[in-house]
């Protein structure tokens, strides 16, 4: 029931001026209670009182995916299981150092902690070479909280946000085949309506550091999207941007649907939801949620 997100950042995994960090949940931030039944948790915040050590143990107890991934490997979907040679003790050793010799400010503890997670990843192919501009990651309901983006533009002012809009009928079709017992308008409001009224005020707020890119559109025009969205980033267009990769390694779509977990990008989720959703369930997201679609849709790179 995402939104395109995990896309988004497989097509950005291959970039040379790009290092992708591959878990949902770093620095801790959740914000969908019902993930494993954790509870949310917003952007952290530190101070100069916390040790290290006791940053560092929270920042990684809060997001066990790397450990758990060095034992069982890589794997969203379909039978594809990725080599992840990670050591949290050699990340704890960077992330020390490097925290030793600079200041404890906020933006250089999240930085050493993603300098020393790189560091101790050791089969990473994009560590090296490039002159890489951005650290990657993916926050599911990320923007569900205002809050999450106050905080983290507040540390990374240079920093940018891609917030992915998918149609409410697509969307809908995702969380109702994912959770059937929690499917209703009332959920719909909970989730994708406040999420896409936020990115509607995020966007007037922040202009070209918040950047909104439509599913539809990137499924179908994939070439054109991610050349729109180097330009926003100031990056180079790559080739590698036009398949989806874990690890410079392509990898199938995430998807619940058997029959679209295959390599390269995959049209057919578009219309997955017309064997999910009954004629009811359109009607009413079409009328509840369709206007809202259309006006957050505008304000996209590629509507």
């Amino acid at each position: 029931m995402r939104s395109g997100g995990n896309l988004i950042i497989r097509l950005l995994d291959g970039h040379s001026q790009i290092r992708n960090y591959p878990s949902e949940f770093l620095f801790g931030v959740v914000s969908d209670h019902t993930i494993r039944g954790i509870r949310e948790s917003l952007f952290p915040i530190f101070n100069n009182l916390q040790g290290y050590k006791d940053i560092f143990n929270e920042l990684s107890r809060t997001d066990s995916g790397p450990v758990y991934q060095s034992f069982h490997g890589f794997r969203k979907s379909g039978d594809d299981q990725f080599p992840f040679e990670y050591s949290r003790k050699v990340h704890e050793k960077f992330f020390e150092k490097l925290t030793r010799q600079n200041s404890s400010e906020q933006r250089d503890i999240m930085n050493n902690y993603l300098s020393g997670f790189f560091n101790a990843y050791f089969n990473y192919q994009s560590l090296y070479g490039g002159d890489k501009k951005y650290t990657a990651t993916y926050w599911p309901n990320f923007v569900r909280f205002k809050e999450n983006v106050e905080r983290f533009f507040s540390i990374y002012p240079d920093g940018k946000i891609i917030h992915m809009l998918r149609n409410p009928l697509s969307w809908a079709g995702s969380a109702k085949k994912r959770r059937p017992m929690e499917f209703s308008k009332d959920y719909m409001d909970d989730y994708w309506g406040l999420s896409t009224k936020n990115a509607i005020y995020l966007k007037n707020k922040y202009l070209e550091k918040y950047i909104l890119i439509d599913f539809t559109s990137l499924v179908t025009n994939t070439v054109e999207s991610m050349q729109a969205l180097c330009i926003q980033l100031c990056l180079r267009y790559e080739k590698s941007m036009e398949l989806p990769t874990f690890n410079r390694m392509p990898i199938v779509a995430n998807s619940r649907v058997k029959a679209n977990q295959r390599f390269g990008v995959v049209p057919d989720v578009i219309d997955a939801y017309k064997q999910v959703l009954t004629k009811d369930d359109i009607a009413f997201v079409e009328n509840c949620f369709m206007d809202l679609y259309q006006e957050a849709k505008k304000a996209s790179i590629n509507p």
